[in-house]
């Protein structure tokens, strides 16, 4: 047999078939997750959600009008301004108006900017789902098929969030929190800055991830505090100097630091009745989130805490329900949950990471 062509040719077929096999499936799987972010896009941006908010006029917000502090929020517009205008006049206020008087009379006013955020979106959404089966290999075991199943369900999770308005820095929000997540989980310091550089620039939020660094690395200040303190500063100086800058270079326009919507909306929804599937559904999701809490990564531990914050200042500064609102902590609570249901679906997982901060090695600033 060992002289046999014809057997030798047979026992060659699944090596050459395995890659071909195994290229269709990794197709496959991509064409389901770009075919949910290009449908996910679609409805959150169904008109007229961009333009229903008369304080956040798409084009007003894109090139610098907007109400405060919605304008600070400057990443997408500045990436939509630098592809439609070019990088030369991407920052000429005299060129920006006469561009925009030039649009306003036009057919189609601000259609390329449209398509650019559309665009964008698209991307930040499939690379969401990425980034979620990302998170998931790098702090649990096994991976497959639960991380690409994780990532596909992360996405079908979203309309459930998708309510009032509709804002252009949401889905870069997704990304870069996640992403954060990610190169934290990583030790990959380089990478984990020039997120964090990104997430500064689009909303004041990315603070969040500097409280997670610190909380997940809290026992490092006492066992190499040169090295703590010195990248917790370097986070602090970034985000102030991104910030403070967006806010001196829209000082003068209207609106504040932020709404206050505790009155005009919490209180009143506070003080309704409780639906019963809606009590049913948030104590199952509670449920399945503190279900064996303490033996889930510290990371995503570290990481859910965020939305306590959040919650606080939605309740003076935000609607309470406008679940966008809490896309920051939205990779880290689904993990949670994930890994409850695969352990009720007879599937469990085990955490690579630490499940304490006492497991957490020891921080060195590296990539």
């Amino acid at each position: 047999m060992a002289n046999d062509p014809e057997a030798a040719s047979l026992l060659m077929v699944p090596h050459h078939a395995a890659p071909r096999s195994a290229r269709t499936a990794a197709a496959a799987r991509w064409a389901l997750r770009l075919a949910l972010s290009l449908w996910l896009v679609i409805i959150y941006y169904r008109p007229p959600r961009l333009d229903d908010y008369d304080r956040v006029i798409f084009h007003e917000l894109i090139y610098g009008q907007a109400w405060r502090p919605f304008v600070t929020r400057a990443l997408v517009p500045l990436i939509v301004r630098t592809s439609v205008l070019g990088p030369r006049h991407a920052f000429d206020a005299r060129f920006i108006r006469q561009y925009e008087e030039c649009q306003l009379h036009s057919e189609n006013p601000f259609l390329r900017e449209y398509l650019v955020v559309l665009l964008l979106s698209f991307a930040c959404t499939g690379l969401f789902s990425f980034t979620l089966e990302k998170l998931w290999a790098a702090l649990l075991h096994p991976s497959r098929p639960h991380a690409y199943l994780f990532s596909i369900l992360g996405l079908l999770g979203l309309p459930a969030m998708f309510k009032y308005h509709a804002y252009i820095y949401d889905f870069p929000t997704l990304l870069l929190s996640t992403a954060g997540l990610l190169m934290i989980a990583r030790q990959a310091w380089g990478r984990y800055l020039l997120i964090f550089c990104l997430a500064s620039l689009n909303k004041e939020t990315a603070i969040l991830l500097v409280v997670i660094w610190a909380l997940y690395f809290r026992l490092a200040a006492q066992t190499e505090p040169r090295s703590y303190w010195s990248f917790l500063l370097l986070q602090c100086v970034i985000y102030a100097v991104t910030r403070g800058a967006l806010a001196y270079a829209f000082r003068e326009n209207p609106g504040g630091v932020l709404e206050f919507h505790f009155t005009d909306h919490n209180l009143k929804l506070l003080t309704s009745p409780w639906t019963l599937p809606g009590m049913v559904t948030t104590g199952l999701l509670a449920t399945m989130v503190f279900h064996r809490l303490g033996s889930k990564p510290w990371l995503l531990r570290c990481a859910a805490r965020m939305l306590l914050i959040l919650v606080a200042f939605t309740l003076f500064f935000g609607y309470l329900d406008e679940l966008r609102d809490y896309f920051e902590v939205y990779a880290a609570v689904a993990a949670l949950i994930g890994i409850s249901v695969s352990e009720f679906m007879g599937s469990p997982v085990r955490s690579i990471l630490p499940v304490d901060a006492a497991q957490v090695g020891s921080f060195h600033a590296r990539d």
